[in-house]
């Protein structure tokens, strides 16, 4: 009878400790998994915040706009060195603001009017000589301008599908205004220096990239209150014209009268394509955290004295 109530006991004893392992083999289970779990919620809610953050981000560059405009037309003391990025740390993250004003910039999209076949000749000109005193090669400026024109038909140093396709690429061009800055990249010929520049070094000078001076999204008119100097001698402006240009826009804005009074001629010749305000503004507002992830965001807005319109919104 011991016996058996030993025998009953070890038994027991088994049983309680194959519980008390799966017992514990559960909670190590279920710890790995809410750790899993924990992690992954962690990740989900920061990507949320960057997000949200991000398109703040679009938000605040939208006042940082509107306050400019506001001083520069009610002070003398306004930045003039603008758009230019803006960096806020919060916490473990980083918003960093890019705004870029389109209106001071060439818009090639423009010089294909709607109507099939409508060319707008001034802006033309005016991109056709800013490429030759850039010194880019006539194949960029041709390859360019075939790649958004409506037809197949090459012009003389450019490219259209007969040379994608004997180049073995997989596309050709889209035949249609340019969507983003990144798709010049596919267009024969470009590639990053040319279209971001180079960083200067001490054998080297600091190379400014096609997307200072190009915009894909404006009404096309330019800015000479903003444009850059070589925007301005491709209007034909001389270099003394230039000179006198950005010296008296430092001291007040441009408008018609100062223009024509530094020469007349020139004014007149681009005056279809010339604007003393902006109203197109890209913003990219980008945020990063400690660990190296980034969420960015690039709005195309439309502003005035009365309202902002977003254009686009793309999230890259």
């Amino acid at each position: 009878m011991k016996r058996k109530s030993q025998k009953n006991s070890g038994v027991i004893l088994i049983f309680v400790m194959v519980i008390v392992l799966a017992i514990s083999t559960m909670v190590l289970f279920f710890q790995s998994s809410s750790k899993g779990y924990i992690s992954l919620f962690s990740s989900s809610l920061k990507s949320v915040n960057m997000d949200y953050l991000a398109e703040s981000g679009i938000q605040i560059g939208q006042e940082i706009i509107k306050l400019q405009q506001q001083r520069e037309s009610t002070s003398i003391l306004a930045d003039k060195n603008w758009p230019k990025e803006k960096i806020f740390e919060l916490e473990d993250l980083t918003l960093s603001l890019t705004i870029k004003d389109e209106n001071a910039c060439i818009n090639p999209n423009k010089i294909f009017g709607d109507e099939k076949g409508e060319i707008d000749t001034n802006l033309q000109r005016v991109f056709d000589t800013f490429f030759v005193a850039m010194g880019y090669s006539s194949v960029l400026k041709d390859s360019l301008l075939d790649w958004i024109d409506e037809d197949d038909i090459p012009r003389q140093d450019g490219a259209e599908s007969f040379y994608y396709r004997t180049e073995g690429l997989s596309y050709a061009p889209s035949n249609r205004h340019l969507y983003s800055e990144n798709e010049i990249l596919l267009i024969r010929d470009f590639n990053k220096d040319i279209l971001f520049g180079k960083e200067g070094t001490d054998e080297e000078e600091e190379v400014k990239g096609l997307i200072n001076f190009i915009s894909i999204l404006s009404d096309g008119k330019i800015n000479v209150n903003r444009c850059l100097p070589e925007i301005l001698n491709a209007m034909g402006f001389t270099s003394a014209n230039v000179d006198a240009i950005v010296t008296e826009r430092e001291r007040r804005p441009l408008d018609e009268i100062i223009l024509s009074g530094i020469n007349r001629e020139v004014y007149e010749k681009n005056r279809s394509v010339i604007t003393f305000q902006s109203n197109y503004y890209s913003i990219t507002s980008k945020v990063s955290n400690e660990e190296g992830y980034i969420k960015e965001i690039k709005a195309y807005i439309y502003i005035d004295n009365k309202s902002t319109h977003i254009l686009r919104w793309n999230v890259i």
